[in-house]
């Protein structure tokens, strides 16, 4: 057959296949659901892919009947639609593009009973392999425009949605959130248990994007066998809040520093203290917002991980470092000194103090013998100019800040002349 003999026979197989087209299309669109269960959202996301197979069908018939390049076509609007259904519900972009290879295989076979029932084995072979060529080309064409649809309406879906769950997350945190068991439905978590709260950062880009901070806080909740999925909502690209799930029994020492040095997860958690129902859910955020301020006022902070309880009492020195500084150096004197001695004279007086005056426990802490425990802590006194009587806890509270918020509250060595 030459070429003109094959444009018309097959121009003639479009004119069959469209009288049969809405059995061709529902034998299509019975092969695609028996093989693809992903597809099968509710009826009526099902009833739009049978809308979706018969408007492609009957595309690729009309371009056969008028021998139109594939690309010449525009994509049917109900398989566009279809595409941006399933991108709202979360199917999968591979089930998809399945569809429609399993479709073109399907449409052949049904090509392939009028073909050789309309034409002989020579004839038959010839046309066979043209709708071959020309499906193939238009499920390559249409493939690529409904991918491209997909990924818009999925990305521009799951924007919407985070937008809506971080509103009324910050609704709930603002103590404005007047239908809260609304708000737990819509964001797959309940207030009325206990929760910790978070906040996770990275100065890194790739791994501080909001979807790999939801994935570390995903694995650590099931190394700590939370109650559920955290909570995370994203505050900008590199940083997010999150809520960790206890159920009803108050958490109490939660290992967070060793889950999370056990999973090499790269990311900074500033945790709050746990907290219960909604006024917990509050709480610990504020707590966990308040351990990143020192994180991030420390300048070397080298921790990945800081907890609400080992900086409490520092907290609000955060506020104004200068002012902190300032009452720092005037607390401390030359103690608060940025240099190697003077940090190992002033960690060694904080552990001190922090284990009620004991030399035999804070040698333990700092594996060092008793005598040069005292000897450091007499150093430190000397270095106060007086003894640890009457502003004791003035002193501890100065050495908290300095151990914590480091240089940006310590005096220069410079500044010594």
């Amino acid at each position: 057959m030459d070429e003109g003999a094959i444009i018309e026979a097959t121009k003639a197989l479009a004119r069959r296949l469209n009288r049969d087209l809405g059995v061709v299309s529902a034998s299509v669109s019975k092969a695609i659901s028996d093989s693809i269960p992903e597809l099968e959202v509710d009826q009526r996301v099902h009833e739009l892919m049978g809308a979706s197979v018969e408007s492609n069908v009957e595309n690729i018939v009309h371009m056969l009947a008028h021998n139109i390049p594939p690309d010449h076509m525009e994509a049917p609007s109900a398989a566009l639609e279809y595409a941006r259904r399933l991108a709202q519900n979360g199917v999968p972009i591979h089930a998809l593009v399945r569809a429609y290879r399993l479709g073109q295989s399907r449409l052949l076979k049904e090509s392939s009973v009028h073909i050789h029932a309309m034409f002989d084995e020579v004839e038959a072979s010839v046309i066979y392999e043209r709708i071959v060529v020309e499906t193939f080309a238009y499920i390559d064409w249409i493939s690529e425009a409904i991918i491209s649809i997909y990924q818009e309406e999925r990305e521009r879906w799951l924007s919407d949605q985070q937008a809506l769950r971080a509103d009324i997350v910050r609704q709930v945190v603002a103590n404005k959130a007047t239908d809260l068991p609304g708000a737990e439905k819509l964001l797959d978590y309940p207030f009325r248990q206990w929760h910790v709260g978070a906040a996770i950062w990275s100065s890194e880009t790739e791994s501080g994007e909001h979807s790999g901070i939801e994935r570390h806080a995903v694995r650590l909740a099931r190394q700590l066998r939370c109650a559920g999925a955290p909570l995370v909502i994203p505050q900008d690209r590199s940083s997010s809040w999150a809520w960790f799930p206890f159920g009803q029994t108050e958490p109490d020492r939660i290992p967070f520093s060793s889950a999370i040095r056990e999973l090499a997860i790269p990311v900074r958690f500033a945790l709050g203290s746990a907290g219960y129902g909604a006024s917990g859910f509050r709480k610990t955020l504020r707590n966990a917002i308040c351990t990143r301020e020192v994180a991030l006022a420390s300048g070397e902070f080298a921790q990945n991980v800081l907890t609400y309880p080992e900086i409490s009492s520092v907290a609000l020195l955060t506020r104004d470092l200068s002012a902190t500084r300032e009452w720092v150096e005037m607390t401390l004197g030359p103690l608060a000194i940025d240099d190697e001695s003077h940090a190992r004279l002033r960690e060694t007086l904080r552990v001190f103090l922090a284990h009620g005056a004991s030399y035999t426990a804070a040698a333990a802490e700092l594996v060092m013998h008793k005598n040069s425990v005292k000897y450091r802590v007499e150093r430190a006194t000397m270095e106060l100019g007086r003894g640890l009587g009457c502003d004791r806890l003035d002193v501890e509270l100065a050495l908290a800040a300095c151990h914590w918020l480091g240089k940006s509250v310590l005096r220069p060595a410079e500044a010594l002349g």
